[in-house]
């Protein structure tokens, strides 16, 4: 996979991410083929590192990537993203966003994409739609450069295990006028993260539609297996379509284990239709989310109703679900009354029953 794709990924990557210390930090090593432009193609051993901070309103990721080919030639690449989010309601945001990214071939030929923007975001029960906006400037390996300028809707429906979406992109530059549309498919279940995506393209820059696949498998609190597969469109900075298969290793800090609300003061309430409001004593907290399994650990703020006591209204069926609270956006605690699992990074969450 290119990182002209990835760049565009970064932000949707992060929004399904289990946001522990497990994953702040990782390195990589993993053996493949991949295509980079016309020029460097062929099987491949790959080294990489990547960064990914997360709080309940900001986002951040940097991952570089070097591959080697049997060949004898070489490629890197770089990418990072940032998205910054400001809460209008319980079921609105607005944010901004950056992206950039750079691919470097041996013999001097490079490319880039920069870009940025704003987004609003909406949800309702479990689903959740987004529009965005942004402006840039792409390199091509060719050494030209021109403005570019995007603009995609997303709509994804986030449950228990899985998350499902579609998206509707356009992309608008003095070479090149296209659109994507793609749909995307993410389950969890323990130690196993499986993800899939296929698209299609009208348009210039078109061809035949393509399908990606990733499965990573947690096998220790600091190493997970990594599988990936797929075919990658055009993009604007003049790499081809093509075929990618890598698999390897990735290791990671271990998370610590949360810590723990001694007072016991957790509430579960039924309301009609289907939902519940789940409260919390929370001492000397200036705020406090919740994240859990059924939205992908997605942080969502809690209500203060008293002066220790924060709450929420969820949509959960019956049954038991990991979560964990997060206070003043960096610290996860567990609450003392509920019972708690390990978390499959080396920490532990707790488990909400519902019904």
């Amino acid at each position: 996979m290119s990182f002209g794709r990835f760049c565009g990924t970064v932000i949707a990557s992060l929004a399904v991410a289990v946001p522990l210390p497990a994953q702040d930090l990782s390195v990589s090593a993993a053996a493949g083929h991949a295509r980079y432009a016309d020029s460097i193609s062929g099987t491949s051993g790959t080294v990489g590192v990547r960064l990914r901070l997360r709080s309940p309103t900001l986002w951040a990721a940097l991952e570089a990537h070097h591959a080697r080919f049997t060949s004898g030639t070489w490629a890197s690449q770089a990418a990072t993203g940032i998205l910054a989010v400001r809460p209008l309601s319980r079921a609105t945001a607005l944010g901004v966003r950056a992206d950039a990214s750079v691919n470097h071939l041996e013999g001097g030929l490079w490319s880039g994409v920069a870009s940025g923007g704003a987004l609003a975001a909406t949800s309702w029960q479990q689903w959740i739609l987004s529009v965005e906006a942004t402006a840039g400037m792409v390199r091509r390996v060719d050494e030209t450069s021109d403005p570019v300028i995007a603009g995609a809707a997303r709509l994804s429906r986030v449950m228990p295990r899985w998350t499902l979406g579609a998206e509707l992109a356009g992309t608008y530059s003095d070479t090149a006028r296209f659109a994507d549309a793609t749909l995307h498919a993410g389950y969890r279940d323990g130690l196993l993260t499986a993800t899939a995506l296929s698209g299609v393209r009208c348009g210039d820059l078109g061809g035949p539609p393509w399908i990606q696949g990733r499965i990573e498998w947690q096998v220790m609190p600091t190493a997970a297996l990594e599988l990936a597969i797929g075919t990658y469109p055009e993009d604007l900075t003049g790499f081809t379509e093509g075929l990618f298969f890598s698999a390897g290793i990735r290791i990671g800090t271990a998370a610590s284990a949360p810590t723990a609300l001694t007072d016991r003061s957790t509430r579960v309430d039924p309301l009609p239709g289907g939902s519940v409001r789940v409260s919390f004593a929370v001492p000397e907290a200036s705020s406090v989310d919740i994240a859990g399994e059924w939205n992908q650990w997605t942080p969502v703020p809690l209500t203060r109703v008293a002066s220790r006591r924060w709450e929420a209204v969820l949509r959960l069926v019956p049954g038991a679900y990991r979560f964990s609270l997060i206070v003043d956006g960096e610290r996860w605690v567990v609450p003392a009354d509920v019972p708690e699992l390990p978390d499959g990074f080396g920490g532990s969450v707790g488990l909400l029953v519902i019904g």
